[in-house]
């Protein structure tokens, strides 16, 4: 058991199969926003590695609040004839 963390002593067979498939979803998960990040700083023109886009990913802010922090505005659309 370690001595830094509490922890159970022992898990069932049928909790270590959950236990793979669980950190296999998580790590695919990650990948995944990973490349979902990448595409919101190319959107925003964001440079670098940290900064709002990771924080509106990986966080509970809105495009809304992320174009207001970074101080984007939305152009009009152009009228179609």
């Amino acid at each position: 058991m370690s001595k830094l963390y509490p922890c159970k002593a022992e898990i069932t067979p049928s909790e270590h199969m959950m236990l793979i498939g669980l950190l296999t979803l998580a790590k695919r998960n990650n990948d995944a926003n990973r490349q979902l990040i990448a595409s919101v700083r190319e959107i925003i023109g964001q440079d670098g590695d940290r900064g709002h886009a990771d924080d509106a990913v990986w966080g509970d802010y809105s495009a809304e609040e992320l174009l207001e922090k970074m101080e984007i505005k939305v152009a009009k659309a152009k009228k179609k004839c």
